[in-house]
């Protein structure tokens, strides 16, 4: 996975914006719950048939959402409201021909940050699922 100056520049603004960066190079591991750790394959897997609903990633920074997405091979992405500086943020990802909308919160006080799906409201519009969020 390479990364475009775009992706390292919003990843460098996300980390300003917020004072949180990732502390390490990679995400490190992804947990379910605090003691079950799981594949990006099967964090997607779960994502995807509600058995999970959020992948909690101890090493991920404010900036970390595009490589997140990415590893659950959601490759096209697009910000809908970044305007928390906690990085309590909505995005739309698309998979297939829908557009769903996804989520990065703040594990505050714990480190890092969760990630989910709605997986039950597709859009078949980018634009639809911004006016379902006005």
């Amino acid at each position: 996975m390479t990364n475009s100056l775009g992706d390292i520049s919003a990843r460098l603004m996300a980390e300003q914006s917020t004072g949180l960066a990732q502390p390490t190079k990679g995400l490190g591991k992804y947990y379910i719950n605090e003691s079950l750790h799981v594949s990006p394959q099967s964090a997607y897997d779960m994502l995807r048939d509600g058995r999970a609903t959020q992948i909690h990633l101890p090493n991920a920074g404010a900036g970390s959402y595009r490589e997140f997405f990415r590893s659950l091979g959601l490759e096209t992405l697009a910000v809908v409201n970044q305007s928390s500086s906690a990085g309590d943020w909505t995005f739309a990802v698309k998979d297939g021909d829908y557009w769903y909308p996804a989520f990065q919160t703040n594990r505050h006080p714990r480190n890092g940050f969760s990630y989910s799906i709605n997986f039950d409201e597709p859009f078949d519009t980018f634009e639809r699922l911004v006016e379902s969020t006005s």
